[in-house]
Order: C-alpha cells, then structure tokens, then sequence
C-alpha cells in the first residue's frame, strides 16, 4: 500500500546517494544548480541533474524512479516493461511490451527494479541501454529494494567484463524454478504485492 510505497521511496534515495560514490560523483555537487554555500567553493567539474539518466523496469521500479526524479528533476526519464509470450512450438520468449528509454551517451545512469526476481527482463533492459541508447555501463548502476542471489548472479554473469554494481537493500536466497516458471519466497516473493496493494500470500508466481 501507500506506506509501504512511501518506505520503498526513501531507500531509494538512501541508495541512489551511496551509488553516487562508486559513479564517483560528488553528492554536494549534483543534487543543486545553485552556487555552493560561501566558503565552500566546489572543486572539480560541477554536476547538474540533466547529467542523469533515470530508467524504470516497469512496474515496480517506477516508483523509485519517481522518487529520485524529485532529487534530480532536470534528469531524462526511460521506462521499459518485458512478459513472455508462449508458443506451441518455440516455447517462452520474453519480448518487450512497452519500451521509451532515451539516448543515454554520456549520463548516469540510475536503473530500478523494485524486486530483482529472476533478473532476466533486467538484463534485456541493459542490452536494449547499452547496445541501442549508447549508455555507458561504467556510468550505470542498478537500483534495488530486494534481489534474489539468483537475479544477481545472472546480471553479474551477463555482464561481468564491465561490472555493473547492484545496490540493494535486502537478498533473498533462492527462487524455485518449475518448468517454465519462478517461484520467489518471501520476500521477493511478496514485495510487488505489498508495493501494489495486492494480496499477499506465502509463495507468490513470477515470470520475471
């Protein structure tokens, strides 16, 4: 529900601030195009917020996005939504469903995925950033309130000659796989429900 959402906001924006430093940008630089404080002059090149690039996995991490676009409100905002479809004959193919990320050549990069299940429609977002918007993954980082070690490791695998940093509040351990399916234990398993206002049971189905 809305607390709950309220709660997911704020670690957001605890996150994005600690994933400042891995980009190595200056906090004190990049949240204001005003003039430092006197006596505080900056050193190095200053920050403004049209540096950023916010990208939402949707829908869970469009209410980060949101959140930080409060803190970075000149930055340019992409969302990106992927589902399998099934076929008789080739089975499941994830394939997009909504898709509007801008050219991202020389921004950071801010990307947010409420709940890392899985972690493949998070990889397709990041092939779709890197190959076609011109993002640069050493300015890229992942924004996370739960992962599961699962969804991790497969970004990390995908992606290890560049090291994408994931920053998440919370792991869980495992998912259980049947066929074709994720099942997610508590909690990731529950966190889209709880964010959404769903109901909430033990053992909640994903496709992502």
């Amino acid at each position: 529900g809305a607390v709950f959402r309220e709660q997911i906001n704020k670690i957001a924006t605890y996150l994005v601030l600690e994933a400042a430093n891995v980009l190595n940008i200056p906090v004190n630089q990049y949240t204001s195009n005003s003039p430092p404080p006197h006596g505080q002059p900056y050193e190095g090149e200053i920050i403004h917020s049209e540096d950023f690039g916010l990208i939402a996995l949707m829908r869970s991490g469009m209410t980060m996005a949101t959140a930080v676009h409060e803190l970075l409100p000149s930055a340019c905002v992409g969302h990106a939504g992927y589902r399998y479809v099934s076929s008789e004959f080739e089975g499941s193919e994830l394939i997009p469903f909504y898709k509007a990320v801008p050219h991202l050549r020389g921004r950071f990069c801010f990307v947010f995925d409420a709940g890392i299940v899985t972690g493949q429609s998070l990889v397709a977002l990041l092939r779709h950033m890197f190959t076609k918007m011109e993002a640069d993954p050493a300015k890229t980082v992942i924004i996370t309130a739960i992962a599961t070690k699962q969804g991790a490791d497969l970004i990390n695998s995908t992606f290890s000659t560049v090291n994408i940093p994931i920053f998440a509040a919370a792991c869980d351990k495992k998912i259980v796989l049947y066929g074709s399916k994720s099942y997610a234990v508590p909690g990731a398993g529950i966190f889209q429900e709880r964010m959404f206002g769903g109901q909430v049971t033990d053992e909640k189905k994903f496709d992502d």
